[in-house]
């Protein structure tokens, strides 16, 4: 339920934002929710996957990307990921996902993903998205 409402809180902000280009950093931030993102203290290892599949959809939905995503109902997906821990994520704690793109290629796009609380990397990761 709280990824439903994640979602739909990220493609309002992407769909109304303006558009940034393609290369800028992308930011989004998130409160992670007791029993649904974490067990009593940190994060479940899915939550961080949650957080940069959401991600993903505010790069492609909030830059020049979008009037064809939109036009051709294309969505972004994960090919491949990486993450590495640095330090546990914990409850109620507000995360920011700061998302840059890295590279691309004729099949794929490379994004690196950074989690921090405070100012402070908590998780690094990397992936290959396709659209």
């Amino acid at each position: 339920m709280i990824y439903r409402y994640r979602f739909a809180r990220v493609m309002t902000q992407a769909l109304l934002g303006s558009k940034k280009r393609i290369d800028d950093e992308f930011v989004v931030n998130f409160r992670l929710v007791p029993l649904a993102d974490t067990d009593v203290t940190r994060a479940f290892t899915h939550t961080f996957s949650m957080l940069t599949a959401l991600a993903r959809f505010h790069i492609v939905f909030s830059s020049e990307l979008r009037t064809v995503a939109v036009k051709k109902k294309w969505v972004p997906f994960s090919a491949a990921e990486t993450v590495a821990y640095r330090h546990p994520l914990r409850s109620l704690e507000r995360v920011t996902v700061r998302t840059k793109l890295a590279c691309w290629d004729e099949r794929r796009f490379y994004l690196s993903h950074k989690l921090d609380v405070r100012g402070e990397a908590r998780a690094l990761g990397y992936a290959q998205a396709l659209i």
